[in-house]
């Protein structure tokens, strides 16, 4: 088998074993004294090959960037619908004449198809495939979005937020599925935290956005300008995205059989589609489509939680947006263009927050692997041995190994020993362990922008306050979609569409009883009671990663108990 592309050539030939036994086990980096044009044409595609020497992935850094970027285009789809109108809210109240409850009710209204949709949705994508979902997804937005700008009845526009809700929201998590199709963990936080960060970032700026549209051509531009722009990303969509699922297409060197998968960048591809013996593709989940079947992870202490304290996070932060708006427009008489630049603190923060977690999610995990690795020595031997076994048992790992590495079941010695049971990373320590950084952050900050909006201080640290606020948000949110795909690999976007249950319904709780709160409590007691929540949640997570070694294992054990009821 010979594999090309239009600038260079190699022969596959030489990195398959003799019995060219199909493998479907965790990748493995490419040692960096490797040679040769077949390991300089690998490092092209990925540093990372599967254990039967075939890349992990076909595509070139080049069209990873391209899918990235299609990716974060899709996840602002979804982002800008929750806040694009936040500024025109009292507009809206005084257009439909309805109270500030009801208006707020709207924003609600999206929340809860936000959590309950993908765990019906995305999941499908695990068995139908990405790009069909996706690009459902995106024209039903799109005309949701059109059905928005035309409707002129309060129980029409509950309706119209209630169908966007149910369209876009799965795109978070089949994107972070999508994500898990083309990464492995060494480089997943990174892309990860960008791609999935670019869905807060829009959530951030949205407001702003808005507030240009309201204040030249009044609010129903605002839901065509999203209208626009969902469908233009719909037919970039259309045009520049293959299909991912491994279990389809496998490294992407696999031709898709359904018409459904069929793209334009096949074209593209050309002579690199040459698995015509589905070597690279991987075992589909043999089970029918089963819409519950994310619920089941909610068994999970691993999942449940991680997903409920960062749920709380979600959920004060974005509280803290909606009241921005209704603050500074009835305590500050701010106009819409005045509150859409407020906007720009927060807006700032996601991103400096989401790219900034994404290199230090990176960086952690290294820094997790190499003490792995150091604990368990060198010995290829014991590594080989153990490949087929506690690798692939742990928790669907697809991390790579380093130049020296071993995940061997001993740490290399030349005594006689008995050997003891070499645990899985933990990769819950690698993704959770600087948490506490950034809650401390989320608390203090989010007291600040509290209790400077209750006494009606200057804006300046009400602004400051929701600049810190949500950095401090930005890292747990970024790296629990990052972590349900680590723990969870091969339904990755029942994994994420968890995440979004959680914290799309906790927010849609707390968004709703927000006016009720702050007439009970007022707004400083309303956000005292939400860091009192975030502090426990904190405690929990710490509690999760205290625990983590002991998870992990008795997650190794389920799911070789699983694997063995599968086989029998």
């Amino acid at each position: 088998m010979r594999i090309k592309d239009s600038s260079e050539n190699f022969d596959m030939d030489s990195l398959v074993s003799s019995d060219n036994e199909v493998s479907h086990g965790p990748p493995e980096e490419i040692p960096e004294d490797s040679t040769g044009a077949a390991s300089s044409s690998l490092t092209r595609f990925n540093s990372a090959i599967l254990p039967n020497g075939l890349p992990y992935t076909m595509l070139t850094s080049f069209e990873r960037h391209i899918i990235s970027i299609n990716l974060s285009l899709m996840g602002l789809c979804c982002s800008i619908s929750i806040s694009i109108y936040w500024v025109a809210l009292t507009e809206i109240e005084n257009a439909f004449h309805i109270t500030e409850e009801q208006v707020n009710l709207t924003i609600t209204a999206y929340l809860v198809f936000q959590a309950v949709s993908p765990v019906f949705v995305s999941n499908m994508s695990d068995h139908y495939g990405r790009r069909p979902i996706l690009l459902v997804c995106l024209l039903g937005g799109t005309c949701a979005n059109v059905g928005l700008a035309l409707c002129d009845t309060y129980w029409l526009l509950m309706l119209m937020r209630c169908t966007l809700g149910i369209f876009l929201s799965p795109i978070i998590s089949v994107s972070s599925s999508v994500i898990g199709d083309y990464t492995t963990r060494r480089d997943r936080g990174g892309v990860s935290g960008i791609v999935g960060g670019f869905t807060l970032v829009g959530q951030g700026f949205a407001p702003f956005l808005g507030s240009l549209f309201d204040t030249r051509w009044g609010f129903r531009a605002i839901f065509w300008f999203a209208a626009a722009y969902s469908g233009t990303v719909f037919f970039i969509t259309l045009l520049l995205f293959p299909e991912t699922q491994r279990s389809i297409v496998g490294n992407m060197s696999h031709r898709p059989e359904s018409w459904i998968h069929w793209s334009p960048p096949l074209l593209h591809f050309g002579k690199r589609l040459n698995d015509f013996e589905s070597s690279t593709v991987e075992p589909s989940l043999g089970l029918k489509y089963n819409p519950l079947e994310p619920l089941l992870l909610a068994k999970e202490p691993e999942v449940f939680f991680v997903l409920l304290p960062c749920g709380i996070f979600y959920s004060l932060w974005t509280m803290s947006q909606a009241s921005l708006t209704t603050n500074l427009a009835k305590e500050y008489h701010y106009t819409s263009l005045k509150i859409g630049l407020s906007f720009f603190a927060p807006g700032m923060a996601t991103i400096i927050g989401t790219v900034s977690s994404g290199k230090i999610l990176d960086i952690m995990y290294r820094r997790e692997k190499a003490k792995y690795v150091k604990k368990w020595g060198t010995d290829v031997a014991d590594k080989n041995v153990q490949k087929e076994g506690s690798d692939r048992e742990n928790g669907g790992d697809e991390e790579e190994s380093i130049p020296g590495d071993n995940t061997s079941s001993t740490p290399a010695s030349s005594d006689s020993s008995p050997r003891p049971i070499q645990p899985p990373l933990n990769i819950l320590k690698a993704r959770m362990s600087l948490f506490g950084i950034f809650i401390c952050l989320l608390v203090v900050f989010t007291l600040v922008y509290a209790w400077c909006s209750q006494e009606h201080t200057s804006v300046a640290p009400i602004l400051v306050g929701s600049f810190f606020l949500t950095i401090g948000s930005m890292y747990p949110l970024g790296t629990v979609m990052t972590l349900m795909v680590d723990l969870h690999p091969h339904i990755s976007a029942a994994a994420t569409s968890m995440n979004n249950l959680f914290r799309c319904g906790l927010a849609a709780i707390f968004v709703s009883c927000l006016t009720k709160m702050n007439t009970a409590m007022t707004l400083g007691g309303t956000y005292s009671l939400m860091v009192g929540l975030s502090c426990v949640g904190g405690v929990v997570l710490y509690i999760v990663i205290w625990k983590s070694p002991e998870l992990m294992a008795k997650k190794v054990a389920r799911e070789a108990l699983l694997e063995q009821e599968k086989n029998s």
